[in-house]
């Protein structure tokens, strides 16, 4: 996700968004995109020769594709967000160390179409995070929005709204 909350431009080899592996030797990085778990379905072929046999850690797009939260959708929802907020590829990055920890990475982006808080949980547990030290401002008729998680955001307030 943070790869894609950064600069103007990012890239997706194909398959990242299933969770696909691809290290190792050249042939494995050329593993035939996991469309299905049935390698006679439509669209499947065989990889490289020299590939070694892989089993992928995520399912096939077959069966994330209606799963909310498997790794296909949350790229999906992560591209929406960036779609839905220009700052997010525009902005000039500020890291804010008064909310930042171990846990929390807390950055700011700001351009003309307005400033955006991003909050990264790198930890495996839930975080508390006080957006009552984060000022919110309106000057030139930019809004600042707070984008705490995927589950929702906090008003200019700091008060955690679901979404």
């Amino acid at each position: 996700m943070n790869l894609l909350m950064s600069g103007s431009a990012f890239f997706l080899y194909y398959g990242e968004e299933l969770g696909m592996k691809g290290s190792g030797k050249d042939e494995n990085k050329r593993a035939p995109m996991y469309w299905s778990t049935d390698a006679d379905a439509t669209g499947m072929c065989d990889g490289p020769k020299d590939m070694d046999d892989i089993k992928m850690k995520y399912g096939s797009l077959e069966e994330q594709e209606n799963d909310g939260n498997s790794i296909y959708n949350f790229v999906k929802q992560t591209i929406a967000l960036r779609n839905e907020y220009p700052v997010i590829a525009r902005g000039k990055v500020a890291f804010d160390e008064g909310i930042s920890d171990d846990t929390v990475c807390v950055i700011r982006k700001t351009c003309d179409e307005g400033q955006l808080t991003l909050v990264f949980n790198t930890s495996e547990k839930a975080q508390t995070v006080d957006f009552g030290k984060i000022r919110a401002s309106r000057s030139n008729g930019r809004q600042e929005i707070s984008i705490a998680d995927r589950r929702g955001a906090s008003d200019r307030n700091g008060r955690r709204r679901s979404g």
